[in-house]
């Protein structure tokens, strides 16, 4: 009959496909087989022959069949998921599950990104690798080995973050079992030199009580740039405590653009007469040039190269003014301040530069608030 039961059978009470599931992988097959079963003379089911059960696959792009009647058919896996396939006979249906695996992923190729970078001694960049099978597909979970051909230039973690350590170029790649990247170009160039109002005095502490933790005088530069700056031979002039009129000179470490001594963006560089100050460890310990402020008339001066950074002038009201040659490391209207201690001089608000010591300081007359390498408290 055209539902696929013999002539003069009696009703179907139920198919069966075998197996019920199924699993393959793409390019695989399975075959299937149906039987139909009807109500026997003692109420119990027999098998019915003769059969031919009408096939069908319930998604075609994932499977096909190479029967669509019979009493069997063969599956071909084309494609990745579940399908059912379907015998219909009479008035009666049953299905198999049909999973279609895809193969083994092997990987095969190990994509790096980006594959050209720059960054400045001391700073970072990201990478980031993709893992890819024979089939050009993503695998996930994969652990990569990161290598630096040259790590006198540029280290790089097993996250993937490199770090300039020197001027140059390397190679950067990820591996993972036996296969390795191409490789990226990473190169590392010393950071700019910074111009006038580029790095700043923030703060200057020139006078204070004595007590634990250790308190020494210090100056606080500030990068107000969103660049690390090359401060490599950086000289900072003082007049020192006592009545001098000589100039004190403190030199930071390394030739002028030679990356020694860099400024992070937006960052702080402590210059202090020791190792620490106000339990913050210095960048700098300019004890042994004798890093000692004039604590009432006094004046600090930062240049680069022969290049005037910027400069405090400064006198506690009732001592005299700085002499010469210190009249002129200042900028702007002089700055004045009550006696007392500490004489912790700061820029108020934080980093506000207009070019006037009178202008953008303010004495903090409190020890604890002096905030070396970190921003100042705003004062009135």
């Amino acid at each position: 009959r055209a539902d696929g039961t013999p002539f003069g059978s009696p009703p179907l009470v139920r198919i069966e496909v075998t197996p019920s599931a199924a699993a393959i992988k793409i390019g695989d097959s399975r075959d299937f087989t149906a039987h139909a079963f009807v109500l026997d003379l003692g109420g119990g089911e027999a098998e019915l022959q003769n059969v031919s059960f009408i096939w069908d696959s319930s998604d075609e792009s994932r499977a096909v069949l190479t029967s669509l009647t019979g009493s069997g058919t063969t599956a071909n896996g084309l494609a990745a998921g579940v399908v059912n396939v379907r015998a219909r006979a009479g008035n009666s249906q049953a299905q198999a599950v049909l999973t279609i695996n895809p193969p083994p992923q092997v990987l095969t190729r190990i994509e790096v990104t980006p594959m050209s970078a720059a960054i400045i001694v001391g700073g970072t960049r990201q990478f980031n690798a993709r893992a890819f099978d024979q089939n050009n597909m993503e695998m996930q979970g994969i652990v990569f080995n990161w290598t630096s051909s040259n790590e006198s230039v540029a280290t790089i973690n097993q996250s993937g973050l490199a770090t300039g350590v020197g001027t140059g170029s390397t190679q950067v790649r990820a591996s993972a079992g036996l296969v390795t990247s191409d490789a990226a170009s990473l190169s590392v160039t010393v950071p700019q030199l910074p111009t006038a109002g580029q790095v700043i005095i923030n703060e200057a502490l020139v006078s204070f009580t004595a007590a634990m933790p250790v308190r020494v005088d210090f100056v606080e530069l500030y990068n107000t740039t969103t660049e690390a700056l090359d401060i490599s031979g950086l000289a900072l002039s003082f007049r020192a405590s006592g009545n001098t009129s000589m100039v004190s000179v403190m030199t930071l470490p390394g030739s002028v653009g030679s990356g020694t001594t860099l400024i992070g963006p937006g960052s702080y560089f402590l210059i202090a007469n020791g190792a620490a100050t106000f339990g913050v460890t210095a960048d700098y310990d300019a004890s042994a040039t004798g890093f000692d402020l004039n604590n009432s008339a006094g004046a600090v001066k930062i240049e680069l190269n022969g290049v005037k950074l910027d400069g405090l002038r400064y006198q506690q009201n009732g001592s005299g003014l700085p002499p010469a040659p210190f009249d002129n490391f200042g900028e702007g209207a002089l700055f004045t301040f009550a006696g007392g201690t500490p004489n912790d001089l700061i820029r108020s608000p934080n980093a506000l530069d207009t070019n006037s010591n009178a202008n953008d300081f303010r004495r903090n007359n409190s020890h604890a608030a002096v905030s070396p390498k970190s921003a100042n408290p705003t004062l009135p």
